[in-house]
């Protein structure tokens, strides 16, 4: 990794690194939901489970490794408290909408979050990041000549920063504990297991 990308990283660390956090007594969550449910096995034996919900839905989740004309990725930076840093380094990412594709919340999410727009997108896996809770399905892609054509439109609550840098930075940032969210992780593995397809 190079000295710029280390300060852009350290930089972003001061920016959005919690100080502080208190917790707050409880309330109910206008964003998290969680139903229970009693389930009657094929053996007969009863078991309690719950179901965490996001915004009363599922999470269908859609990460995306844009690929610039320049052969870099681009990445994001944002608050994240509940990592060992409390600042998230990842790609691109978004729940998908209700009656929403994931190809349509991946072109929308890489719009609002980045100003990015592809000429291309292939999917690479879907899969559920925890079953034991959840239905939700993560879907990777992999977003091919992309091109700054905007800026960013972030909701409200959304404090996000994006950057450019080559996938061997980005398997850097993983290998020392800068990336740590599973979606991330694994399209990042997809790609790098097929980088000579892409040219990077």
């Amino acid at each position: 990794m190079d000295r710029q990308l280390e300060n852009l990283i350290n930089d972003y660390i001061k920016k959005y690194k919690t100080i502080r956090m208190t917790e707050i007594p409880e309330r109910e969550s206008s964003f998290l939901k969680v139903k229970s449910f009693k389930c009657e096995l094929n053996s007969g034996t009863q078991i309690i489970r719950e179901q965490c919900l996001r915004n009363n839905l599922e999470g269908d989740v859609v990460t995306i490794l844009p690929i610039t004309a320049s052969n870099n990725i681009v990445m994001v930076a944002q608050p994240r408290v509940f990592t060992p840093l409390t600042v998230g380094f990842e790609l691109p990412a978004g729940y998908v909408d209700v009656f929403e594709y994931p190809e349509d919340a991946v072109l929308r999410e890489l719009l609002e979050e980045t100003g990015y727009l592809p000429m291309g997108l292939e999917k690479l896996i879907s899969y559920q990041g925890d079953p034991g809770c959840s239905s939700a399905v993560n879907h990777c892609f992999v977003a091919t000549g992309c091109q700054l054509t905007d800026k960013q439109n972030l909701d409200e609550s959304e404090y996000v920063d994006f950057f450019e840098c080559s996938l061997d930075d980005a398997m850097e940032m993983q290998a020392s504990g800068l990336v740590v969210g599973s979606s991330s992780i694994v399209t990042l593995q997809k790609v790098y297991g097929k980088r000579q397809n892409y040219g990077i």
